[in-house]
């Protein structure tokens, strides 16, 4: 778990920034659809498409056979419609829920004024003029840098978010380093 050296032998430097609104609406963006996605790209997620196929093939089979008449077959397949139809309006709002949590966030982050990251040894923390938050590496399960952000995600919240712009002499992929280099 040592990473790369560092200049001071204790931390990297502070990184001091305001967020643009651009920049907030990337992050926002990014965090709301992770968070919204989270898990839920496996077997289970893709369950009720593979059940409404399997449904539909099942009526056509019945259907080709004659075993229904055409009314019964026109019920199910409509009861089949309207109920795969929920599930994905249901899928539709929660991730429209997440995206509005992460907007507030982000938002909320902007309006706070000049934010200092401090990246260190022990883990990363965030000041702003409101806030104080601080995360050890082992609360946290992965950084990445995506367009001109580097995103921290601490374990079920939003991220911690510091654009490259404002990293001074620090090397992106210096810090990069150093912060998976420390991730449990």
């Amino acid at each position: 778990m040592s990473g790369p050296d560092l200049p001071s032998g204790k931390s990297l430097p502070p990184i001091a920034f305001e967020l643009t609104d651009e920049e907030a609406g990337l992050a926002a963006h990014r965090a709301g659809w992770r968070l919204a996605l989270e898990g839920r790209l496996g077997p289970a997620h893709r369950a009720p498409l593979a059940i409404f196929a399997a449904y539909l093939a099942g009526l056509a089979a019945l259907s080709w056979t004659q075993a229904l008449g055409e009314r019964p077959i026109a019920a199910a397949l409509l009861v089949g419609a309207i109920a795969f139809a929920s599930w994905r309006t249901a899928q539709h709002w929660r991730l429209r829920r997440a995206l509005a949590s992460a907007w507030s966030a982000m938002n909320a982050l902007r309006q706070a004024g000049p934010i200092v990251v401090e990246i260190a040894h022990e883990g990363v923390s965030l000041r702003s003029a409101d806030a104080r938050r601080a995360w050890r590496y082992a609360d946290c399960r992965e950084a990445e840098i995506v367009g001109q952000l580097l995103y921290i995600w601490p374990t079920g919240a939003m991220p911690l978010v510091a654009p490259l712009r404002a990293m001074g002499e620090t090397e992106p992929a210096t810090a990069l380093e150093f912060i998976r280099a420390r991730l449990a």
